[in-house]
């Protein structure tokens, strides 16, 4: 009968040192790999051994996913039953992942080049690197964006490190204020170029300025037609002060009155 004891045939330095790494849910197929990069590391290929050690090594809420396994194992290639339904009844399907892409995924406390990692870990190879980049960069800081957009023709890889330089000298959530161009003087290397931030910067803000300054004329324009709207009303609606001497009709009227009554002293060739 075979010994079940993962650990019976191990040598005191396996018993000693071979660990698995704690499970990763979200992602069971690079936790496998992480898994068999041990065996081999330790040069474990007994079915058995294998199969128990992931057992051993798997908390309560993902043991129960496979517990009809666990409880009932199959009398030969344990090892790889155990790992093809618990990648399968943990793996998120391919379309809840772009899906989980395409609508809710935000850049948060992550570099840029982090998140970027991020997206293509759900995107998988069914999402093009051009969509990738337009999800991505969206979802950057606008100052950021409006740099990259200076780069579009660089690879994303390269992006991604312009963008972590640009978060790094501007941190998310300044809103108030640009970069001041003395504290930038990295430079980022891209396939056969050389982008410098402070420069991009400085064209930025010389365009900032110019809509500000287009803005306050605006504004300013705005205003003067406003007072000189407001000084015409008012001068048409200032009441006219009546004559005593005058009839009601030529203190209303004045030289278009048709009608006058006595007294009125309004002058006649007027």
């Amino acid at each position: 009968m075979p010994d079940n004891n993962p650990t019976a045939n191990a040598t005191p330095t396996e018993r000693v040192t071979f660990r698995l790494p704690p499970f990763w849910p979200e992602q069971p197929v690079a936790w496998f790999a992480q898994v068999e990069g041990q065996f081999n590391l330790y040069g474990i290929t007994d079915d058995e051994k294998k199969y128990y050690s992931v057992v051993s090594n798997l908390d309560t809420r993902y043991a129960s996913e496979v517990v009809d396994i666990i409880i009932s194992p199959p009398n030969a290639q344990k090892y790889e039953k155990l790992k093809r339904e618990l990648v399968d009844r943990l793996s998120t399907s391919q379309e809840e992942k772009t899906k989980q892409l395409l609508e809710f995924e935000e850049l948060g406390d992550r570099k840029p080049s982090q998140f970027l990692r991020h997206l293509r870990g759900l995107a998988g190879s069914t999402v093009p690197d051009d969509l990738l980049r337009t999800i991505w960069s969206g979802r950057l800081p606008p100052y950021t964006q409006a740099i990259l957009a200076t780069v579009k023709a660089q690879p994303l890889d390269d992006a991604a490190k312009l963008a972590d330089q640009i978060s790094e000298t501007w941190p998310q959530g300044n809103t108030l204020t640009t970069p001041s161009c003395s504290t930038v003087s990295q430079k980022i290397e891209t396939t056969g170029e050389t982008f410098e931030v402070s420069t991009i910067i400085h064209q930025l803000d010389a365009i900032s300025k110019r809509l500000e300054d287009l803005e306050g004329n605006r504004s300013r324009s705005r205003d003067q037609k406003r007072y000189h709207r407001n000084s015409r009303s008012q001068s048409r609606s200032r009441p006219r002060e009546n004559n005593p001497k005058y009839c009601f009709y030529h203190n209303r009227f004045a030289e278009k009155a048709r009608k006058c009554t006595n007294p009125c002293e309004y002058p006649k060739n007027q």
